[in-house]
């Protein structure tokens, strides 16, 4: 029973657990065509790592998608361009490249996230700068945080659990921003989740947790540099036939500077610990 219960989020198997997980589809999941050329939905199945892990993995997938979806549109850009010498195809693109791969990975976000019966996690990822109009997203209809459940569960000692105030209302479970973390795209906001480990302690969590969210922040600046080679040679070097050394030069973030912590929440049933922050 105690199996049962604790794995219920991750793999429900039973009608208590698949009634608490059940809401009502978002539109671009049941109807993934009204996306336009810079939406993207990533998906990853529960994972025993936790919801970091699944998480970072839905997130790969529709970024993924979105570099590959961009690079047949330079692809049909470059065709027609063949009437221009190589050397200035291959200037023109190496301004392209940067710019687009700046805007799929750089200004890409989680704008939505959707979680099915079984545990399994869809994030629809847009891109800051989409120079195509979005459909707004469903209102969601939420309830007030309850700290209730997680005395109950006793993840760590009461007067521990007591100091989690969190202020967000819950959505299917969880706090709204997990669901939609960045929607203010004027800001720089990240989640960060880490697992309870045995014989752990709540503030050692919390430090990994917001160790995460500050290396989330940190790749929304520098994860660009990570995928530029990669669709250099989708784009630029097979259209061309040319095996080309470019020299592009970018700049690593090593520090992102203070971050303020908005709201912090752990999960009664895995005793994740969650937190949102902003960069300042």
């Amino acid at each position: 029973m105690f199996f049962l219960f604790s794995s219920c989020a991750k793999y429900p198997s039973d009608k208590i657990c698949t009634q608490k997980n059940i809401q009502n589809p978002p539109l671009w999941f049941t109807n993934p065509e009204i996306l336009n050329d810079f939406e993207a939905i990533g998906y990853s199945p529960p994972n025993f790592h936790g919801m970091q892990i699944q998480r970072e993995q839905a997130l790969a997938q529709a970024r993924t998608i979105l570099i590959q979806r961009i690079s047949s549109l330079m692809n049909v850009d470059l065709k027609n361009m063949t009437k221009q010498s190589k050397v200035s195809v291959a200037n023109r693109y190496t301004i392209n490249i940067r710019n687009f791969s700046r805007n799929v990975l750089v200004n890409s976000y989680q704008a939505d996230a959707y979680i099915d019966e079984r545990g399994g996690l869809y994030l629809l990822v847009r891109l800051h700068q989409s120079i195509k109009k979005t459909r707004p997203l469903q209102s969601l209809k939420t309830t007030p945080f309850s700290i209730k459940p997680l005395l109950q569960r006793r993840c760590y000692a009461k007067e521990k659990l007591l100091t989690i105030k969190t202020k967000s209302p819950l959505y299917n479970g969880k706090p709204i921003w997990f669901y939609r973390p960045n929607s203010n795209e004027i800001k720089m906001r990240a989640l960060g989740i880490a697992e309870k480990m045995q014989n752990s302690t709540l503030y050692s969590q919390k430090k990994i947790a917001m160790i995460f969210a500050k290396a989330s922040l940190v790749k929304q600046k520098a994860i660009y540099i990570n995928s530029l080679d990669e669709i250099f040679n989708i784009v630029v070097h097979e259209e061309l036939g040319e095996e080309e050394n470019w020299q592009i030069s970018t700049k690593t973030v090593s520090k992102i500077g203070d971050i303020k912590l908005l709201d912090i929440w752990m999960d009664p049933e895995q005793c994740e610990l969650y937190v949102w922050v902003e960069k300042e």
